[in-house]
């Protein structure tokens, strides 16, 4: 296996890395939430401060976040199966719903009671009802995307495992080609018929060149072989000749 393909061969990434990568993508989504919301009130004339901005951006980002969770167990309790995309759409369809509702829940229990930027209460029936006219297509989104991106990691992990067996077996058929070789050409012949070659050399040379030209092409059928799981029988025959005639040679 070359140092190429080693590469490819990598441990996965332990289970806290994940969690930190999680936790550091909702940060940096709150983060810029909750600047594009301090910029985009004091452009309109109702300035908020930082520690409202933020706290309203990692009270939404962090809440997705948890909700993220519960998506992708249910992405692996029910992947999706050659043939059962039909089941699988309609199981995403109806927990899109639920998560939706279950998501608008916790944001307005998480609110209310809070102040908001005019100064008012939030209510909880007062977010609810927001959040549903005015937010509930840009939820569904994130949980269909975060379905596809599950979708596709999943099957890219596959591809790669894939990979990796095909690698594996590759090394283990190259290893296999090798003994077999060995076996054919085993050390003693080819040492003894090179011994006999160099002996005849001066005296024969036409019995040395024969040896040369049968080793030769005892070697050519043996490597033109190592790729075939079943050989002809006439190659067979063919290869023992050669070997034969360079033993009455020796």
């Amino acid at each position: 296996m070359d140092a190429g393909r080693d590469s490819t061969l990598k441990t996965p990434l332990p289970a806290w890395r994940w969690w930190l990568a999680g936790f550091g993508l909702f940060t940096l989504f709150g983060v810029l939430t909750a600047t594009q919301l301090h910029f985009s009130q004091t452009f309109v004339g109702h300035e908020i401060p930082w520690s409202v901005a933020f706290r309203r951006a990692f009270e939404e980002w962090y809440l997705w976040g948890i909700t993220t969770i519960g998506i992708l167990w249910f992405c692996r309790r029910y992947p999706l199966e050659r043939g059962q995309w039909r089941p699988w759409v309609l199981r995403h369809l109806g927990a899109s719903v639920l998560v939706n509702l279950l998501y608008t829940t916790a944001y307005s229990a998480l609110l209310s009671g809070q102040r908001s930027i005019d100064g008012t209460i939030f209510t909880f029936d007062g977010v609810f009802a927001k959040v549903v006219l005015m937010y509930c297509h840009e939820q569904l989104i994130i949980y269909w995307l975060v379905v596809l991106a599950h979708h596709g990691w999943h099957y890219y992990r596959r591809s790669r495992d894939r990979e990796i067996r095909t690698a594996e077996l590759e090394a283990q058929l190259a290893r296999a080609r090798l003994d077999t070789l060995r076996m054919q050409l085993n050390p003693h012949f080819l040492f003894n018929t090179l011994n006999t070659i160099s002996s005849l050399i001066h005296d024969h040379p036409d019995e040395a060149d024969r040896m040369v030209v049968r080793l030769s092409e005892l070697l050519r059928l043996s490597l033109d072989r190592l790729d075939q799981a079943e050989v002809p029988l006439t190659r067979e025959l063919a290869l023992l000749e050669r070997y034969l005639e360079i033993e009455r040679v020796r």
